[in-house]
């Protein structure tokens, strides 16, 4: 359910990245060589190398250094793409300004944003709406109803943490990369709590002074992970036509068949099951169907979830149209199989074809309940997930999500549940096969 439901629940979701190595101990000494020439002397003397803080994934090649101005606050800073070395690939200094409000139940960053080189000539100076640098969509409408493209994450993005028994946490995290020009790379994104009035800077980092000396050659700058949103795009897709989808199986004889059902998750934050994003920003999780029967050389494999007709963003806890989508290649993180007799097949697609027409309700009926109901439409025992409060639903009565599932699946692993062999977890990212699709 992709759209973590605003559930504000702005399923902080996000994918934790493990902690890169760190570069090699002369790194942040090359680093200031290097920009002792690229900005002004004055501009120079004031930044604060003893705080500086990088951002790395070595898959990626990716190092994001930030070094904060002296006595501007953690919204001032000198950002440097880098090489793993310490050598600049390209500089900004930033001003960003705003904070995390309230609207529709959720939460939104608004503010402004000056991006400058490291020159100080200005290259972009815009107002940041529902989190987005509007001056880098050109699409969008000037208006406080934001005409947003359906598959773009926003710069500043608000997380929502729901701990087991806890309240709901929250933090502001910022697309680094976008602020080089990179709207359309993979989203990784740093901690930025803009909001709250404490600083990102965790300090350490050695010591270390601005001024220059070889102490720095033996420093590093304090290591932060990224966190790697997914996006769930699928929504995009066409509707399908259930019952050619379904057509396909009658192909394959009963007789002699193997049949199986498996339902997977996809949290928005891969190493962090607990993580929740508002859905409004395109990541909120999702749960759905795989359906398999083979027989000798013919096999037939379909993946369904379940969506809301319109864009997620558009979506609010009112019950919308919804939509059932081939999902055939998509991500999972965690998943359970259950071997099916034909006749048990017969009646999960029977179960699918009548919940085929559903209106989707984010903290209702969403992809997860969805995915839930045609699961156990053959199980005795059926498969009861942990559920959660959305913040912002108006229900007093929480919610299936696809970290519950999640959680789930954990427990049964944990717990030697009997069914433990047909869980798979623990993996960083899974993906389905890809579907048969209609047949007439």
């Amino acid at each position: 359910m992709k759209p973590l439901f605003t559930l504000t629940i702005c399923a902080c979701l996000l994918i934790a990245c493990r902690k890169a190595e760190l570069p090699a101990n002369d790194y942040l000494g090359q680093v200031k060589t290097a920009l002792r020439d690229s900005v002004s002397a004055e501009d120079f003397s004031t930044l604060d190398f003893s705080r500086a803080v990088l951002n790395s994934v070595d898959s990626v090649h990716l190092y994001l250094l930030r070094i904060p101005f002296k006595n501007l606050g953690a919204n001032h800073f000198v950002l440097l793409k880098t090489s793993k070395e310490g050598s600049i690939l390209q500089g900004r200094i930033v001003t960003l300004d705003g904070e995390a409000k309230e609207k529709e139940r959720t939460r939104v960053f608004e503010g402004r944003i000056i991006i400058q080189s490291l020159q100080r000539k200005t290259l972009i100076e815009s107002p940041i709406t529902d989190g987005f640098i509007t001056a880098f969509h050109s699409n969008m409408q000037s208006r406080s109803s934001l005409v947003q493209p359906g598959n773009v994450l926003p710069e500043v993005i608000i997380t929502y943490v729901i701990p087991s028994g806890g309240d709901v946490s929250w933090s502001s995290w910022i697309w680094l990369q976008s602020f080089f020009g990179e709207s359309y790379s993979q989203p990784y994104y740093s901690f930025f709590n803009s909001d709250s009035g404490s600083s990102p800077w965790t300090g350490g980092g050695g010591g270390g002074n601005a001024s220059g000396g070889s102490a720095l050659s033996s420093v590093v700058p304090t290591n932060e992970p990224l966190i790697l949103v997914d996006f769930e795009s699928d929504f995009e897709k066409e509707q399908i036509d259930l019952q050619k989808f379904v057509n396909c199986f009658s192909a394959v004889p009963d007789a002699g068949a193997t049949c199986s059902i498996e339902i997977s998750t996809d949290i928005p934050v891969d190493a962090n099951p607990n993580a929740f994003y508002n859905f409004s920003t395109g990541s909120p999780g999702h749960a759905f169907i795989t359906i398999k029967k083979s027989n000798g050389s013919q096999r037939v494999t379909q993946n369904i979830g379940f969506y809301p007709k319109s864009n997620y963003k558009s979506v609010t806890y009112a019950p919308t149209a919804g939509k059932l989508v081939d999902n055939g290649g998509h991500e999972f993180n965690a998943s359970l199989k259950m071997n099916l007799t034909p006749a048990q097949l017969s009646t999960v697609l029977i179960r699918m074809q009548q919940l085929s027409n559903l209106n989707y309700d984010v903290d209702e009926y969403n992809c997860t309940d969805w995915a839930l109901d045609i699961f156990n439409s053959v199980r005795t025992a059926k498969l009861e997930i942990p559920l959660y409060g959305l913040p912002g639903s108006p229900l007093t009565q929480h919610s299936r999500t696809p970290q519950g599932l999640y959680h789930k699946l954990q427990q049964m692993v944990t717990s030697n549940d009997s069914e433990k062999g047909n869980v798979t977890i623990g993996i960083y990212k899974g993906y389905a096969g890809s579907s048969a699709g209609p047949c007439n």
